[in-house]
């Protein structure tokens, strides 16, 4: 990477550099926009894409043109995880560079076989709601929620697979899964810089979300895995931070330890919500998020089943099946296999 020149200022600490141009794309989803960032390198390198509408693609190619750079002149664009928002453009954008892409070995599994990875994931989710207890009904719209998601991305063959350790760009790469299973950093240990995708935000709590696990291993628990990740990202020895949503910050060892705080508050009032009933991850999450809407059904139940599952990791709530469901209890003790 050729120096940059560091002029702007990221909320009150280190300069960010002027060099680096952050784009906010709409989406369609509650998240609301979401970050693509141009590091102007010779040739210039994307940080992640924008959904797959019309809208985004505009919104992407103005602000390229408005940094002198053209979507022909990209040379390199890196994949922070493999949701939608983050990677929807990039069969549209490689097709008109032919730029190198860089992505998580899973999210190159993916997106090599996007329709067939489409269907898994939907009968997976279908799976799993009906384990915790979501009422028909609810499945169904949800299920069809989610086909309608899935039409914001496409299948691209993307060039390489990266993973921890691994340099691109002369960025170093580090795995920090729990937000998705597919979480890369993007680190400029020279300029003590790091691109975050949606792991770490400064005003929005991440959601670890319940996923398929990738063939041959078990679902990961996010929440729990998120958590050692953040502890991770704390040590980090940077300045300045690009998010996927919001503007660059400082002060990640801050960001972090407000962000376990929140975590730990929640964990101690979904505590506060177990009694010795066993109750459906569908029932505590309706009483955590009253408002809970078909479009973040998912959202809710993975921070039902997050919490859950911390306290059935500390002995402090234990779960059981019954006919096929999963029931969680306050407990003294540890137990419970999961799903």
């Amino acid at each position: 990477m050729t120096p940059l020149k560091h002029t702007a200022s990221a909320g009150g600490g280190k300069d960010i550099p002027s060099d680096i141009v952050r784009i906010s794309l709409p989406t369609p989803f509650p998240v609301g926009p979401v970050n693509a960032f141009l590091i102007k390198t010779d040739p210039p390198i994307l940080v992640d894409t924008g959904p797959r509408t019309d809208e985004a693609y505009e919104k992407l190619v103005a602000r390229l043109n408005d940094a002198g750079v053209r979507v022909a002149d990209l040379g390199q664009i890196l994949v922070t995880h493999g949701h939608l928002d983050h990677i929807g453009l990039l069969r549209r954008l490689v097709g008109e560079s032919g730029a190198q892409t860089y992505a998580h070995p899973f999210v190159v599994d993916q997106f090599a076989d996007f329709e067939r990875s489409a269907r898994a994931s939907e009968a997976f989710f279908e799976r799993v709601m009906r384990r915790l207890g979501v009422p028909e009904e609810l499945l169904r719209a949800a299920l069809s929620e989610r086909s309608r998601a899935h039409t914001f991305a496409e299948e691209v063959a993307i060039d390489h697979a990266i993973e921890e350790g691994d340099t691109v760009a002369g960025l170093e790469v580090l795995y920090v899964p729990g937000h998705s299973t597919t979480d890369l950093l993007f680190v400029d240990r020279t300029r003590r810089a790091v691109f975050l995708g949606d792991h770490l935000l400064k005003t929005i709590t991440p959601n670890p979300l319940i996923r398929r696990p990738a063939k041959g291993t078990m679902r990961p628990q996010s929440l729990v895995e998120y958590e050692a990740s953040l502890r991770r990202t704390r040590e980090l020895d940077v300045d300045v931070c690009y998010p996927g949503h919001g503007g660059p910050f400082n002060g990640q060892r801050q960001v972090v330890e407000r962000l376990l705080a929140r975590l730990e508050r929640r964990t101690e009032e979904v505590h506060a919500l177990l009694d010795e009933h066993a109750v459906s991850p569908y029932e505590l999450a309706m009483r955590m998020f009253p408002k809970t809407n078909v479009k973040i059904l998912h959202f809710a139940l993975s921070a039902a089943v997050g919490h859950l599952e911390v306290l059935e990791q500390r002995g402090m709530a234990l779960s059981e099946e019954r006919e096929g469901a999963l029931y969680y209890r306050a407990s003294k003790r540890t137990g419970g296999e999961g799903f």
